[in-house]
């Protein structure tokens, strides 16, 4: 299992969490992110986008690289 974990240092409110491919695909979200790990076992080995954003519509991105 290949795990992906985010970080928020603010908790309040939700949080909405995504993964996006290259190709502007989002291929994975969750409206309601409390800190679990996602699995990203199941994708192939790439260049991703993970987007998190608040109830503010305020986000922040990070490329991740899935790399078998």
């Amino acid at each position: 299992t290949l795990n992906l974990n985010v970080t928020r240092t603010e908790k309040t409110g939700n949080l909405t969490v995504s993964i996006i491919d290259m190709y502007g695909r989002t291929l994975w979200t969750d409206k309601n992110y409390t800190g679990q790990a996602i699995d990203v076992s199941n994708l192939p080995s790439a260049l991703y986008l993970v987007k998190a954003t608040d109830q503010n519509f305020n986000s922040s991105s990070k490329r991740v690289i899935v790399d078998r």
